[in-house]
């Protein structure tokens, strides 16, 4: 995760926030038994991300926000 933040007065700040920057896929273990490939749904096959099962793929996000203080 990465945030940039600039303060434009002393009551007015914006920000952009971004997450999973690098685009990479998650492989889940179901209560932490690596024998055990959590398929986020799908016991078998490709998942909807298709990046096959037991792997999830949230892909980049951003999100801009701004902030004022009275």
């Amino acid at each position: 995760m990465a945030t940039l933040h600039y303060v434009i007065t002393n009551n007015f700040d914006v920000y952009v926030e971004g997450k999973n920057l690098t685009n990479s896929i998650v492989r889940s273990h179901l209560n932490g038994d690596r024998s055990l490939v959590w398929a986020n749904g799908e016991a078998t096959g490709q998942s909807a991300s298709g990046v096959g099962a037991g792997y999830t793929a949230h892909g980049r996000s951003y999100a801009p926000g701004m902030a004022y203080r009275f």
